[in-house]
């Protein structure tokens, strides 16, 4: 056992400086982000804060510096990732927008509420099949997004937790994706 394991060590690649200093980078990045977080800071304000640890990581470290061209490559690329996101979350605005003005949220909660009565395995079958249906044709996010309107209202006022209603909810407007329309 011994001789494998030091021949194992033998192939593993020598830790050089560089090595050391970009997990250092990374792991003091990390270490900011949850510190930020437990200390009461916003989540955007501790991702920047993370961001900047490692913005200042790859000047101060050679091998991760980064040009000025390749600093617009990179920001031009993410903002091309994140057009679809932007387009999805209009996308959900819109669709929460009309089912508020509708009704069809309240609709969906009173559904549940009637079906389900005073039993919780009935509300949340009921929960199952309404999360199938909106959520049909609908990405993760959207899907996940117009449920926690229109369906968790109801769980929660059958006494399910809040963390548990959207987990429900949740699973089942992924589960919609995979069922045919």
């Amino acid at each position: 056992m011994e001789a494998a394991d030091a021949r194992a060590a033998a192939e593993l690649p020598p830790v050089d400086r560089g090595d050391v200093i970009q997990g250092l980078t990374v792991a003091a990045s990390a270490g900011g982000i949850v510190a930020l977080l437990a200390s009461g800071y916003s989540p955007a304000y501790a991702c920047l804060a993370g961001i900047a640890v490692i913005f200042l990581g790859g000047i101060w470290h050679a091998p991760m510096r980064m040009g000025p061209r390749v600093v617009i490559r990179v920001l031009i690329e993410a903002a091309r990732d994140g057009l679809g996101l932007l387009a999805m979350c209009a996308a959900v605005g819109i669709i929460l927008a009309v089912v508020n003005m509708t009704g069809i949220g309240l609709a969906f909660s009173k559904l549940v509420l009637a079906v389900g009565g005073d039993d919780l395995f009935m509300a949340l079958l009921a929960t199952m099949a309404a999360s199938l249906v909106l959520g049909t044709g609908l990405p993760t996010t959207p899907a996940y997004l117009l449920l926690a309107f229109t369906v968790v209202p109801a769980l929660t006022q059958l006494g399910l937790s809040v963390i548990t209603a959207h987990l429900f909810i949740f699973y089942f407007g992924i589960m919609s994706a995979i069922t045919p329309p």
